[in-house]
């Protein structure tokens, strides 16, 4: 029951940041107070989700995946707070704050693409995996006992198309 309550709490992360990221970049009338409240509602709702996570995590034995992804979460959620604070802090230089503020977006849409593709891939019928993504590379770790060409190749398809990476930048790992 955890499993699928999980899974609607991150689909439901995905359509935030969907909306976020589509009113952030096309509207300009869009003001740091109602960035800062739509930002305040995806940190909820990511603590929310990690707060189920060590709920599962302490219930069930230790899990990689599990265990990874919330050490991901935190660290995200921290370098979003120190972003804010350089966004929001006056003394701020204008060019600090844009910066700040431009890897603040980089970040809600890395944590976009990353959801949509592991679950993807969990849709595919495997139990869980991890993504890594860069500007230059991607690293999917899949939890499974082996891959075939062709599962390789249909994760490939997936990341690929999400990322616009070619294939030879492109890692696949299996971990049981």
């Amino acid at each position: 029951m955890v499993i699928r309550k999980r899974t609607v709490i991150i689909f439901v992360l995905i359509g935030i940041l969907a909306v976020t990221v589509y009113f952030y970049l096309n509207q300009d009338q869009t003001t740091f107070q109602d960035i800062t409240l739509q930002e305040k509602e995806i940190l909820d709702q990511l603590n929310l989700v990690l707060e189920n996570d060590q709920n599962y995590t302490n219930e069930k034995s230790y899990d990689f995946f599990i265990e990874y992804k919330l050490k991901r979460d935190r660290l995200r959620s921290k370098e979003m707070e120190i972003l804010k604070e350089i966004i929001h802090d006056p003394n701020s230089d204008k060019d600090m704050r844009y910066e700040a503020q431009k890897n603040l977006q980089k970040i809600i849409r890395s944590i976009e693409k990353e959801l949509i593709i592991e679950n993807m891939i969990k849709g595919k019928g495997y139990d869980d995996s991890i993504i890594v993504l860069s500007d230059d590379f991607a690293s999917v770790i899949v939890k499974t006992k082996s891959l075939d060409d062709k599962q390789v190749a249909q994760i490939c398809d997936i990341v690929s198309k999400s990322t616009n990476l070619s294939l030879d930048k492109i890692t696949i790992t299996e971990h049981n």
